[in-house]
Order: C-alpha cells, then sequence, then structure tokens
C-alpha cells in the first residue's frame, strides 16, 4: 500500500509544532524562575535598607553599622541559587539627590539605597535556543526617616497587653506602669508578670490564652520574629473587634531582638519615659502594642504606646517589660523609618 505523498510534510509540522510548544513551556519557566528570583532579591533589599536607614543616628558610626545590617541580610536571609547573594552597593544621601557609598559627615545622612545585581541566574531551557546560559537580575530599595503623623506609625511591635479594663482610651493602665509585653510559661512555677499585671484575673487569663508565655502575636518563626521586632515587620494584621491569637515563639530571640531594636536608639541612658521625653532619641525605644481585653476572649480593643528598656531579661522565667506611655492616638515628633522606592 502506497503512504500518502503528504505524509512526511505532516511529521515535519508535528515535530516543529512540538519543539515550538516546549520552547514556549521552557521559556514560562525561565521567566517565572527569573519572576521568583526578582522578587526575593527585591525583598531581601528592602528589608535591608528599612534595617539600615535605622542605624543613622547622625554619629561617625553609624553609616558603618548600616552597612552591616545590609551584610547581615545579604549573608543570611538569601535562599535561592546562586549560593550566595551577591555584594551589594549601599549608599547615603541628606536629601535623595546626591548619593555617596563613603559620606564625608554622617550628620544629616536621612537615606539609604540598597542596589544589588545577580548577574549569574541560571537558566534552563532558553539556552537551546540562545546563547546565553544566564540572566542578569538588578534590584533596587530606597528607605529614609520621615516624620510619623500618629504614633501609630511610630512601629507596631508584635506583642499583645492585656487590659486592665474595657474602658478606653487608657484601659486601666497608668503612665509609668510596668506592661507585660511577653509572659513566663506556666510550668515552671508561679508565673510572675511585670509590676502592673499582678492580678490574679489577669495570670490567670494569660496562662489561659497561652501557658508556655502568652504576650507574642506574631509569626513566631526564628527570623520572622527578628522582622517583627527588629524591622516591624506585620505577618499577622490586627483589627479592633477580632480576637487576638497568641503565638508564642522562642522567648529569649524576643528578647534579644528587644534589645538590639532598643539600642539603635540616640537616647540610650533615658531609664524612663519622663527622662526620654525631656531628651528624645530617634524613636527606636518606643512602639505600639495591641491591648486585648482578657475578659471577652482576648478581643483587640486598641493599641497602647510604650517605651522599651535597654536590657530585657533573656531568662524564660521572667518577663518581658515594657513602660505604658498613653494610648496611641497623639502626634509624635520622632523620625521613623519608610521604605520609599
Amino acid at each position: 500500500m502506497r503512504r500518502p505523498r503528504h505524509s512526511g510534510f505532516v511529521l515535519i509540522v508535528l515535530a516543529v509544532s512540538l519543539l515550538a510548544l516546549a520552547g514556549v513551556a521552557g521559556l514560562a519557566i525561565d521567566i517565572g524562575h527569573l519572576y521568583v528570583v526578582k522578587e526575593e532579591a527585591q525583598t531581601l533589599v528592602d528589608f535591608s535598607a528599612l534595617a539600615a536607614v535605622r542605624e543613622l543616628d547622625g554619629s561617625p558610626s553609624g553609616p558603618e553599622r548600616a552597612r552591616e545590617r545590609v551584610r547581615d541580610y545579604a549573608a543570611s536571609r538569601w535562599k535561592l541559587a546562586p549560593p550566595a547573594f551577591p555584594a551589594v552597593r549601599v549608599e547615603f544621601s541628606s536629601d535623595q539627590r546626591q548619593w555617596e557609598e563613603q559620606p564625608r559627615t554622617a550628620d544629616g545622612l536621612r537615606f539609604v539605597r540598597v542596589t544589588a545585581a545577580l548577574d549569574q541566574v541560571e537558566l534552563f531551557f532558553l539556552p537551546a535556543v540562545l546563547p546565553r546560559r544566564t540572566a542578569r537580575v538588578r534590584v533596587e530599595a530606597v528607605a529614609g526617616q520621615s516624620r510619623p503623623s500618629s504614633v501609630e506609625q511610630a512601629g507596631l511591635l508584635p506583642f499583645a497587653i492585656l487590659a486592665h479594663d474595657r474602658s478606653p482610651p487608657d484601659f486601666g493602665y497608668r503612665p509609668g506602669d510596668q506592661v507585660t509585653l511577653r509572659w513566663p510559661p506556666s510550668g515552671s512555677g508561679p508565673v510572675t508578670p511585670c509590676a502592673a499585671d499582678r492580678q490574679a484575673r489577669l495570670i490567670e487569663a494569660a496562662v489561659g490564652a497561652y501557658p508556655h508565655g502568652a504576650g507574642y502575636v506574631q509569626d513566631p518563626g526564628r527570623d520572622a520574629i527578628q522582622e517583627a521586632i527588629e524591622d516591624d515587620r506585620v505577618f499577622r494584621p490586627l483589627r479592633v473587634g477580632e480576637p487576638v491569637r497568641m503565638t508564642g515563639g522562642e522567648k529569649s530571640l524576643q528578647a534579644e531582638s528587644l534589645a538590639r531594636r532598643a539600642r539603635q536608639d540616640t537616647n540610650l541612658r533615658a531609664r524612663s519615659w519622663a527622662e526620654y521625653a525631656r531628651s528624645p532619641g530617634n524613636g527606636r525605644r518606643i512602639g505600639v502594642v495591641a491591648v486585648a481585653d482578657p475578659a471577652q476572649q482576648l478581643r483587640l480593643v486598641g493599641f497602647g504606646l510604650v517605651f522599651l528598656p535597654v536590657d530585657p531579661p533573656p531568662e524564660d522565667s521572667q518577663p518581658l517589660c515594657a513602660e505604658w506611655v498613653r494610648p496611641a492616638d497623639r502626634s509624635s515628633s520622632l523620625f521613623v523609618a519608610r521604605l520609599l522606592q
């Protein structure tokens, strides 16, 4: 039986079609891979720029501390190939017009620009049709210090304190009260919270909410703790009227991150909010915490401004405390970090 004349042509067309489909699929895979790499790299430089700009306190050592924060992020947070995140360029400015890698003076510096170029991002399928086996990805982030319009913007700490009563705006707190950010666990003996919370009903509510140590309300992973406390990252949105869920996390890591955050402040001498207010620093020792009502299944009833100590105790048997300042609803003149680009 004679084979049709056009069968060879059909086979050629079919082969070409299959190659085209394979090429399109390969192109989609490589483009998707490049997108993931760029998004991850962008996230890294975003957070490193935010961390760096908080080190600019006008002191001569500020720029070097900022560069160190960027190096720390590049070394510890990069999880994709290539195995090591490339060297990044860190530049500083006082006006976002003139940028310098080695500024002549640290006085007045308020902006940081972090730029990274990944030159060896592997391509999987495109090398079959293109001479290149790798692609280049470039990312950039600019962060700056700006004045917040309200104390809510001073930085949301990943803790919820227990309201003494449900009456706004102070919820039973008084200026100077030592409130409990993170409670000790109940399994190691009697629970002793910070001075203002030593009430039987509050202790019972804290143990019932989370017996391993109530207070922390964000992602409890190791990297997440640092980002939530030091970089103001919110993993779990908190909304007034909704219940607050305690999530635990390693208390010693939270204490270390609180200490690092506090030590970024330009006023480390103040032992109380009253002293700090007379000689304000750059705002790193203040933060906003959620206020949960223990009589209503930890329903979020508001937010409060607290003042952080420089050296919180790392031991599990001791609470992490802060000083209650006021409800978080008044204007502030402190500088906070913003991602600008």
